[in-house]
């Protein structure tokens, strides 16, 4: 449901299941590369993985992106 672009800027967007992907190489994509825009957005997010979420939240703005989380929390 994502464009490829918008207003003229590419869109990129990459899936990561962490209880699927095990290898920890996805963290590259968590750090802001030069030139672009990065928004990291945790989705689906239960309240059990929250503190993940957070961590994760909190380290790709500390690698220069911004994040958002969504979930249920209950």
């Amino acid at each position: 449901m994502t464009p490829e672009s918008l207003n003229g800027t590419s869109i990129e967007v990459h899936t990561v299941d962490e209880y699927v992907h095990t290898d920890l190489g996805y963290f590259n994509l968590l750090r802001k590369e030069a030139g672009t825009k990065t928004l990291v957005a945790l989705v689906g997010v239960q309240s059990h993985q929250f503190h993940r979420a957070l961590d994760l939240a909190a380290y790709a703005q500390r690698n220069g992106c911004m994040a958002v989380i969504g979930g249920l929390i209950r």
